[in-house]
C-alpha cells in the first residue's frame, strides 16, 4: 500500500510550486477562497499514479485538512475530484495538523487491512508530517526534499528523491 501526501507531493500552487510551503494558498486572502482554482499538478503525478493503478498497488492520499471530520473529507474529496485523480485513490484520507496524526493512521489502516508495514510506503515533502511521522511508526518513507522549504534534519534523510516518479525505485 501506498501513502501519499497531497500538498507538495501531488499537487502544489501554481506561482510558487516548491518555493515556499504549499499550504500558504489556503490562507492567502486572494487564493483561499477557491484554493483548487490555484493548484497544479506536480510533474510526473498522472503517470505515477496510472502506473502503480495498473500494477494493482492500493493507493491512498493523507493530507492535512484542519477542521471537523466530515468537513474535512469533503474539501479533500473536492481536491482530489478537481484533478480527476479519485479513480486511482482507495481511500482519502484527510488528518488534523498534528505532527503524528499521519504516522498514526497509516498503522491503524495497515492493522486494519492486514498489511505488513514493510508492504507499505508513504511518500511526502513534508520531514515531520510526512517521512517522520511514518518512521516513527515502523513505516517506510521516502521524502521529496525541497531546500527551500525543507527541515535541516531533512538533510540526514537516505530515501530522498527531488520528483515523485524517482518514489518509484522504492515501490516493489
Amino acid at each position: 500500500m501506498v501513502f501519499m501526501d497531497g500538498d507538495g507531493t501531488l499537487w502544489y500552487p501554481k506561482l510558487t510550486k516548491r518555493d515556499k510551503v504549499p499550504h500558504w494558498v489556503y490562507s492567502d486572502p486572494v487564493t483561499s477562497r477557491d484554493p483548487n482554482k490555484h493548484l497544479i499538478l506536480t510533474p510526473s503525478t498522472l503517470m505515477v499514479l496510472k502506473r502503480l493503478k495498473r500494477s494493482g498497488v492500493r493507493l491512498a492520499v493523507l493530507s492535512i485538512v484542519p477542521g471537523p471530520r466530515d468537513t474535512a473529507r469533503e474539501i479533500l474529496k473536492k481536491r482530489v475530484d478537481h484533478f480527476g485523480l479519485r479513480k486511482y485513490f482507495d481511500e482519502l484520507y484527510p488528518v488534523p495538523e498534528e505532527s503524528d496524526a499521519k504516522g498514526r493512521l497509516m498503522e491503524k489502516v495497515l492493522k486494519r487491512e492486514g498489511i505488513s508495514k514493510k508492504h507499505a510506503l508513504m511518500i511526502g515533502d513534508s520531514y515531520t508530517y510526512d517521512y517522520k511521522s511514518a518512521a516513527r511508526h515502523g513505516i517506510p518513507a521516502v521524502l521529496i526534499h525541497w531546500e527551500s522549504y525543507g527541515a535541516p534534519e531533512a538533510a540526514r534523510v537516505r530515501r530522498k528523491i527531488k520528483h515523485l516518479h524517482e518514489a518509484m525505485e522504492y515501490i516493489k
